[in-house]
């Protein structure tokens, strides 16, 4: 099922590109449903929140995180019928008409959304001053814990080949992020962090562009997922000439069906 499934989302792959990822992630662990009529598909995806360190800690009281996504309406109705309703779900859905169809049903209350922006082509910056790491720097890795990431989730990325980039005075690390391989041909951007007597003098700048100036040289794609509210990072983003592409709304719902 999950091949078949990964087939139908790949007809949508930046729509879909978070429903990959967690795939990636947690595979045979995900509690998978898919409804076929002819050339139409439904499906939904429950991943236990437990299994990530983000999510248990977001939504403590949820059981699952819910991922669905549909070619037709009406059976992507069918999939939500087959929703446990008994317990909290936190609903990650990135297209309109598949959050109308799920709240057809279900009360849904919004938490919070992440922007994505994408890019394939290189910018123009001096990144002469930043500092390209393929192993870690354990000066850097508590600005990384202060994005939310978990010591586990960092040595696993660079395990897999991530890359870090940061400015330092005196050996002392200003701004850092690091870049992983995402799914496909993809590479994102994480743990952008500058430390705050810092802030605003264009150190992330220096180290977002040398990241993704990094990505597009290897011929991959680049990604970067930002918080709705987080607005220094949006016009961080947004001043390499990039624009939004993917809003992924975070929906929780307390056990009330409609």
């Amino acid at each position: 099922m999950k091949e078949k499934i990964i087939k139908f989302l790949l007809t949508d792959e930046i729509s879909y590109f978070s429903h990959f990822k967690m795939i990636e992630e947690y595979g045979d662990k995900i509690i998978y449903n898919l409804t076929e009529k002819q050339n139409d598909w439904a499906m939904s995806m429950l991943i236990p929140t437990k299994l990530s360190v983000f999510d248990i800690a977001s939504y403590p009281s949820a059981e699952y995180i819910v991922y669905v996504a549909a070619s037709n309406d009406e059976l992507l109705r069918n999939i939500v019928r087959e929703l446990p309703v008994n317990c909290r779900l936190v609903f990650k859905i990135s297209k309109p008409n598949e959050k109308e169809i799920v709240m057809e049903r279900l009360n849904l209350t919004f938490k919070r959304s992440y922007f994505s922006y994408f890019a394939d082509k290189p910018i123009n910056i001096d990144c002469t001053n930043v500092i390209t790491a393929l192993e870690i720097d354990e000066s850097l890795v508590p600005l990384w814990l202060e994005n939310g990431y978990d010591r586990k989730s960092i040595e696993k990325y660079f395990n897999n080949g991530a890359v870090s980039f940061s400015v330092y005075f005196d050996n002392v690390p200003l701004s850092t992020c690091f870049i992983f391989p995402s799914f496909g041909d993809i590479w994102e951007i994480a743990a952008l962090h500058t430390i705050p007597d810092e802030r605003c003098k264009g150190y992330g700048k220096l180290v977002a562009g040398a990241a993704l100036n990094y990505i597009v040289k290897m011929s991959k794609k680049f990604r970067y997922q930002v918080l709705n509210t987080n607005i220094p990072s949006i016009k961080l983003i947004e001043s390499f000439g990039l624009q939004k592409v993917l809003t992924l709304e975070h929906l929780y719902y307390k056990g009330e069906i409609l």
